[in-house]
């Protein structure tokens, strides 16, 4: 089953690439592409090695949030203990 499963798929492969042949003629592709394709499958790619910093800087956000909290609840309470310490008019 599997083996006639696969000259199918080889079949309709074999029509399809008759058909684009038949519609499409060959193509010659431009010097500059084919020296520049060989340029970049044959050169190394340049690996640019980058800081992860991302844990550094979420701990400095964490943490001025934090501080962020705690000085508004500080000024808060300074304030409600200062102006119930007046008297209303």
């Amino acid at each position: 089953m599997k083996k006639h499963q696969d000259d199918h798929e080889l079949e309709n492969v074999q029509l399809l690439e008759e058909r684009l042949r038949s519609t499409y003629g060959p193509v010659k592709p431009a010097p500059e592409f084919i020296e520049t394709l060989q340029h970049r499958l044959i050169t190394p790619p340049r690996v640019l090695m980058e800081n992860r910093r991302n844990g550094l800087v979420f701990l400095v956000l964490v943490i001025g949030l934090v501080v962020g909290i705690i000085l508004f609840v500080l000024i808060r309470a300074i304030y409600n203990l200062f102006a119930l310490d007046e008297p209303a008019d």
